[in-house]
Order: structure tokens, then C-alpha cells, then sequence
């Protein structure tokens, strides 16, 4: 059985990390009220669709995803802003609760592809054009969107 809040859910995040990475890819800013927006909706959406159909597991991989996500981008953040350097932007780390969630309610292993993807494209992109510093969002938006489209898939 297809998963359609689920499905709805990934799909909104989605539309909404790709306006954020368009934003952070012009001005390398996403606006505090934007990222809290989509958090507050994706996250809603999924605790609202799974304490009503019981849906205990996804809610628990949700859970993990977004912990698992922000705290990978967390780390790195909190010890670079002792250093004085800045790879990692507050907005990425707050994007991490819905990227990580809404893959983490198909479960784990697509939050996981899905960050690995982004990460990985990022590193890339920033090793091809000889600069340490890109606006981090867009990749995150294609990693969840690539990961969306392959639990979708897999439902």
C-alpha cells in the first residue's frame, strides 16, 4: 500500500528545499522564518499523519533521520565557529530536521543516500571550482529529491 500523506509530505519538503536552495544559491542566505516554516510544516505534517494512522516506525525513523542529519552538519558547525571558519551555515543545519525527517519516515537508509548524495555533490562542486565555500542548500535539495524519488519507487 502506497504511503500518499507520506508521499505528500516528501514532495512539499522537497518544492520547498528547492525554492531555499535557489535563495541560498543567489544571495548565500535563506531566510530564519523560511527554514523554520518548512520545519514547522513538515514536521506537523508527519507527527499529524502518523499519530493518526498509528504509525509508530515511521514516525520513529523520522525521528532518527532528522537527529542523524542535523547532527552530522551539527558537529562540524559548532567547531568551526570556534575556528572562525565557515563551510557549514546555520541554515544548513536547520534544514537538516526536515531532510532528514521526511526521508527517515521511509526509513533510515534513504536518509542516509540522500545526505551521502548531497554531501558528496557538494565536495565535488567545490573541488571542480576551486572553492571552499558554496551555499550548501541546493545540494541538500537535489540529495532529498534524488533519495525522494527512490523511496517513492520502492513503496
Amino acid at each position: 500500500m502506497v504511503d500518499w500523506a507520506g508521499v505528500g509530505i516528501g514532495v512539499v519538503t522537497a518544492a520547498g528545499l528547492i525554492v531555499l536552495g535557489v535563495r541560498d544559491a543567489r544571495t548565500e542566505r535563506v531566510p530564519v522564518r523560511w527554514s523554520r516554516a518548512l520545519t514547522a510544516v513538515a514536521v506537523g505534517a508527519l507527527l499529524v499523519v502518523g499519530a493518526a494512522g498509528r504509525q509508530w516506525g515511521a514516525l520513529a525513523g523520522a525521528a532518527a533521520g532528522a537527529v542523524l542529519v542535523t547532527g552530522i552538519q551539527l558537529v562540524p558547525y559548532r567547531l568551526q565557529a570556534r575556528s572562525g571558519t565557515a563551510a557549514i551555515g546555520r541554515a544548513d543545519v536547520r534544514l537538516g530536521v526536515p531532510f532528514g525527517a521526511t526521508l527517515g519516515w521511509f526509513g533510515l537508509g534513504f536518509t542516509v543516500v540522500g545526505f551521502a548524495l548531497a554531501l558528496l555533490a557538494g565536495l565535488a562542486a567545490s573541488a571542480a571550482l576551486r572553492r571552499r565555500r558554496l551555499p550548501f542548500v541546493p545540494f541538500l535539495a537535489g540529495g532529498h529529491a534524488v533519495a525522494l524519488v527512490w523511496a517513492i519507487a520502492r513503496l
